[in-house]
């Protein structure tokens, strides 16, 4: 069973703009009017293509993933004829929010301390992305490039004044993420052994991981066994999977208020700063809005919660029957709601790339003091 992947791609969010080297399209794909974009150099027609960049370099693995969530990848870099430079990059925002890439300035200085001109697209001048979307941008910054340079570095949401900033400098859930690639090889001048190969993958690498889980069993008086038994981590996608059985004699519902989850720092919940949304719970049925289990029925459900896993953290918490701050205070008020269902808070599950098995009952609880739960 699995939840169909939220995130989609959207091409050609950006459009390149006129410098007569580039056709453009909209979100739609139709033809986008950039009469309205900067105007290339008149000046100087062509590249030095003696000496000078010239042609296309492809890349990979040059990828970075802003703290928010947000990650881009370069993928190329064009300059063409008349010397202007195409920057090709894939880009996916997978944070809680949109995210914007052009609110500040993009930045293209190369390794001689030229600063090249970006050309803002006319439609979604922004850049500005959907949650959990993905999107092909092509940056084009006006030339003639110098025949001298060999390498560039590219800013995303860089300062007004034009020098580049680092990710550090915005904080982690900002709708205007930070990227800063330096020393990216120029075609032409002689970086080819930087190129991609016929064997790499170009484009987003896409980290997606996870681990079985043993021995996270709660058993209380509401006489439903709940068990969490694997735990995949995405992007902007956290799916646990969990065992139910009732082994009572009437009917429970493992669900009457939505799952929550949070990220955990040394055993400590992270609360606010990391907050996830329940999107979907997917059974043997399809995707349902319940998990409704007779006397003595067995179900597997897999819950899943929008949202991003910080860096930092060590492990999840998963609460059924809760309020968050039930969940991050780390147990729940009683041992089952009104409705005879289990209140349980799990702590310290293990995220994939730092899986270790788990043992141990999560804590239960559950409604008692006669809130809707």
């Amino acid at each position: 069973m699995r939840l169909t992947r939220i995130s989609h791609r959207v091409l050609s969010l950006t459009a390149v703009a006129a410098l007569a080297v580039a056709g453009c399209t909209g979100d739609e794909g139709e033809p986008v009017d950039t009469s309205t974009g900067s105007a290339a150099s008149n000046e100087t027609t062509e590249a030095d293509e003696a000496t000078g960049p010239g042609g296309t370099i492809t890349l990979a693995g040059v990828q970075q993933t802003h703290p928010s969530g947000s990650t881009v990848a370069v993928t190329a870099i064009t300059v063409d004829d008349a010397g202007h430079i195409l920057i090709d990059a894939e880009a996916l925002v997978a944070g809680e929010r949109h995210a914007y890439l052009n609110s500040y300035r993009i930045v293209l200085v190369d390794d001689l301390g030229n600063v090249y001109e970006f050309v803002d697209p006319v439609a979604n001048a922004n850049i500005d992305i959907a949650q959990d979307h993905e999107a092909d941008l092509t940056l084009a910054f006006v030339g003639p490039i110098d025949p001298g340079a060999t390498r560039v570095s590219l800013g995303i949401n860089a300062n007004y004044d034009g020098t580049l900033r680092s990710p550090d400098e915005e904080y982690a859930n900002t709708l205007t993420p930070v990227f800063t690639f330096e020393g990216l090889p120029l075609p032409g001048v002689g970086l080819d052994d930087e190129a991609a190969g016929p064997d790499d993958e170009v484009g987003l690498v896409l980290p997606e991981a996870a681990t079985d889980v043993t021995g996270v069993v709660h058993e209380g008086p509401a006489q439903v066994r709940v068990e969490v038994t694997r735990i995949k981590v995405e992007p902007s996608l956290v799916t646990v999977t969990v065992s139910a059985h009732n082994t009572g004699d009437r009917e429970k519902t493992l669900i009457q208020r939505p799952p929550e989850l949070r990220a955990e720092l040394d055993g400590e919940s992270l609360g606010d700063r990391n907050p996830f949304e329940f999107v979907g719970l997917t059974t043997a049925d399809g995707e349902v809005d319940r998990l409704t289990l007779g006397p003595g029925d067995e179900a597997f459900g897999e819950f899943a919660f929008r949202g991003v896993v910080p860096p930092e953290a060590t492990g999840l918490r998963l609460g059924f029957q809760v309020l968050l701050v039930e969940l991050d205070r780390g147990a729940p008020s009683t041992e089952e709601n009104q409705f005879g269902s289990p209140a349980v808070v799990f702590r310290g599950l293990p995220l994939p790339e730092k899986a270790a098995e788990v043992s141990g009952d999560g804590d239960a609880g559950g409604n008692g003091d006669g809130e809707d739960r």
